[in-house]
């Protein structure tokens, strides 16, 4: 059930400070609750620190922390930031075995049996010292390098992929991490995720914090930072109460999905809609608050390489994903319900309607082509008040109303009350569900 919009949702340029602009924000990828931020302006004092040697060779075993960027090989000092193909970033996995080293990067087997490269740094007792970080803008000084990692000899000279699109999200000693975007988020069947560089403390000046209310119009914040800023700081811990904050208030809410899987009771939760021209943005909650799904539906463009209505997605935390439609997105219009009526299994569709009844008909849309547990049942029009209901398990079900509109006849073959196969047609009035008639073969059809 939606309830009424809070405020218009369109999108609007905006001023950024001139100069390459990062951002400071708190979000999964760091790993302590101490809290480290850089107020006014000037230099602070840099330990020079070495390039990592990697004593390690095949077979070793070590132990990789949470928000990892994840690489399909080795990323050479060539390829320019936005394009480095990030697969995802490393979950809580243990003890992994080493399958390769090359310079800086090892390669890793996942407990599922995946492969994966990272730069070995963050195997390192080094990279255990990130501390979270306060969100605030600000610029790079002139000349500034990027590293792969504090003291990595693999670097890269600040260009335009940082306007407008780097975040800073974590902090080690006098090193800050840079998330920086993708140039193409989504492309065929994949989606692309931030890269994550380091630059010197030393290296960043006027520090403003960042606003709440990234969806506001007062802050006008473009969409692809809003984008961007989403993925590096939503996680499965993160409450409503974080979301109106950061984003602002929705436009639209309603009632969310079934969030639970096939076999288990029906959960429903809360959807947040924000919605402008350029791209609709989706947030569900389950019963306690707490985030458990994201979409963002955007139009197709050049940054988005694919057919229209291609869906991407995928998370060990939490359920993302991107929804490509064609060149302009529908607005959400503005409704009021007279009732709702919330079934009990996850798909129910209208089989037929009267002046006074609806008849449904649904399943829990179990597995492709079948299902495990089907229902056929009927509302009150006027009140949404549930007149009758035959279950009819995981078997074939049909129902058929007659030319007066007032008895309709339904085919069941299984019957979940024996556990059995039944097949059985019954002559039910619409109304109240009660039957006429009915015929059990001595033998079931085929």
């Amino acid at each position: 059930m939606k309830t009424g919009r809070k405020r218009q949702g369109t999108g609007y340029p905006w001023n950024i400070i001139a100069g390459i602009v990062v951002v400071l924000v708190t979000g999964g990828l760091l790993l302590t609750n101490h809290v480290r931020a850089v107020e006014g302006q000037g230099s602070v004092a840099v330990m020079q620190m070495q390039s990592v040697k990697l004593n390690y060779k095949k077979g070793d075993k070590v132990t990789v922390a949470e928000g990892v960027p994840i690489y399909s090989g080795v990323v050479e000092s060539s390829v320019s930031p936005d394009r480095m193909v990030i697969n995802g970033y490393s979950s809580a996995q243990g003890s992994l075995k080493i399958d390769a080293v090359r310079g800086e990067w090892v390669k890793l087997k996942g407990s599922d049996y995946t492969e994966f490269w990272i730069p070995g740094w963050y195997t390192s007792k080094e990279s255990r010292s990130l501390t979270k970080s306060i969100l605030q803008t600000f610029k790079l000084q002139s000349g500034s390098k990027l590293y792969l990692f504090p003291g990595s000899q693999a670097t890269w000279s600040s260009g335009a992929f940082l306007k407008e699109q780097a975040f800073i999200v974590a902090a080690t000693k006098d090193w800050y991490g840079v998330s920086i975007a993708p140039r193409v988020w989504s492309k065929e069947s994949s989606t692309y995720r931030p890269a994550l560089l380091w630059v010197k403390a030393q290296d960043v000046a006027q520090h403003t914090k960042v606003a709440d209310g990234w969806f506001s119009r007062p802050l006008g914040m473009p969409t692809s930072t809003i984008r961007h800023l989403t993925d590096i700081v939503l996680n499965s811990k993160t409450t409503s109460k974080q979301v109106a904050q950061w984003l602002g208030e929705p436009d639209w809410q309603e009632h969310s999905g079934n969030l639970n899987d096939t076999g288990y009771a029906m959960s429903i939760g809360k959807t947040w809609r924000y919605e402008r021209a350029d791209a609709h943005f989706l947030v569900t909650f389950n019963k306690n608050g707490r985030l458990v799904r994201t979409r963002w539906n955007i139009p197709q463009d050049d940054r988005n390489g694919v057919l229209s209505n291609w869906e991407f997605g995928g998370s060990d935390e939490y359920q993302f994903t991107t929804k490509i439609y064609g060149t302009m997105l529908p607005a959400t219009l503005p409704w009021k319900s007279v009732w709702t009526n919330q079934g009990e299994i996850n798909y129910t569709f209208l089989q037929a309607a009267t002046d006074d009844v609806l008849l449904i008909k649904g399943d829990d849309g179990g597995f492709s082509g079948g299902y495990y547990e089907g229902s056929i049942y009927a509302l009150d029009r006027h009140s949404g008040q549930k007149l009758w209901a035959i279950n009819g398990g995981f078997g074939r079900q049909q129902a058929e109303v007659d030319v007066g509109r007032q008895y309709v006849t339904i085919y069941t073959d299984y019957d979940p009350g024996k556990k059995k196969y039944v097949d059985r047609i019954r002559h039910l009035g619409l109304k109240n569900g009660k039957v006429e008639w009915e015929y059990t073969p001595k033998q079931n059809f085929d």
